[in-house]
């Protein structure tokens, strides 16, 4: 993909995530108690922490740069649906497009993320404001032979908590754990040693709310690999504005290092909106209405 196609793609995804969230405006019901001209960092804590489950829309694009002049660029829309104020379903469709010097390099879609998750704890007069578990899975959906995917199902067991030591530097840890049910790509009948995926993954991500919605993000991650020599970290660093209760858009660089040596590195833009109704626990929403008013009259 040349770069002036991957600025086509960029706009282009971006229009259609733009009119996906104009629809979802147009169809929201009148909430005239939740609006609230101020953004606060609360709202922009929706957006991220990993216990709370909203309906959201996001679409992210995300280009990597490998050594030998490798790049992969990927799109990412994204659905989350609420079923109530404690649970919720999502799904993603990664499509990917491999940019090779020298050979027609693959694209196509890659494999698709479903997930359910539950937020059995959730008190925000705490510092632990809320913990959640998830079971997510990868579905096979991608190419195999092509590298756009991992040709098994995989399973990914995970849980987060969300701390809060103050009301603009809350910090989000979760984790997870991967298993293929077959080894990438097919089975293991003329392997001598099979490429299953077992591995953790840890993620801490510390945030630093400003006035307005805006926001700086870093996010340190750890990938444990238990059957291969090959540990994976990287760092993310980010920033972003909620630009009203519902739409938040970032950007960010992530560093990857496996190894003693630089793997990869890549940029993210991204756009979030959240649709329809908020389900929110009776007691949750009135502390939430008391910290907005605390805020909104010099509080911290």
């Amino acid at each position: 993909m040349t770069f002036e196609g991957t600025c086509k793609a960029i706009v282009s995804g971006l229009l259609v995530s733009a009119a996906l969230f104009q629809t979802g405006l147009l169809a929201q019901d009148s909430e005239p108690d939740s609006i609230i001209e101020d953004v606060t960092p609360e709202d922009v804590k929706k957006f991220l922490d990993p216990t709370v489950m909203n309906n959201v829309l996001e679409y992210r694009f995300q280009a990597n740069f490998f050594p030998q002049e490798t790049k992969l660029f990927s799109h990412r829309p994204y659905i989350g649906y609420s079923l109530n104020y404690w649970s919720a379903v999502w799904a993603e469709v990664p499509i990917w497009d491999f940019s090779v010097p020298g050979i027609d390099a693959p694209s196509g879609i890659s494999d698709t993320l479903i997930g359910w998750g539950c937020v059995p704890y959730k008190d925000l007069s705490r510092r632990l404001t809320g913990a959640a578990f998830w079971l997510e899975a990868l579905v096979p959906t991608g190419n195999a032979e092509k590298g756009t995917g991992f040709g098994t199902w995989v399973l990914a067991p995970g849980g987060g908590v969300a701390l809060n030591p103050t009301n603009r530097f809350p910090i989000y840890i979760s984790g997870r754990y991967l298993h293929s049910l077959k080894p990438l790509g097919g089975t293991a009948e003329n392997q001598e040693e099979p490429d299953l995926v077992r591995s953790i993954e840890l993620n801490i991500e510390t945030l630093h709310i400003f006035p307005k919605g805006f926001f700086i993000a870093a996010l340190p991650s750890f990938t444990f690999n238990l059957n291969q020599d090959f540990n994976l970290f990287w760092l993310g660093v980010g920033v972003g504005r909620a630009l009203n209760r519902r739409l938040l858009v970032t950007g960010g660089y992530v560093h990857y290092v496996a190894g003693k040596r630089t793997f990869n590195q890549a940029f993210v833009v991204g756009i979030s909106f959240i649709w329809g109704k908020e389900k929110v626990k009776p007691q949750v929403r009135d502390t939430l209405k008391s910290a907005s008013l605390g805020l909104t009259s010099g509080g911290n």
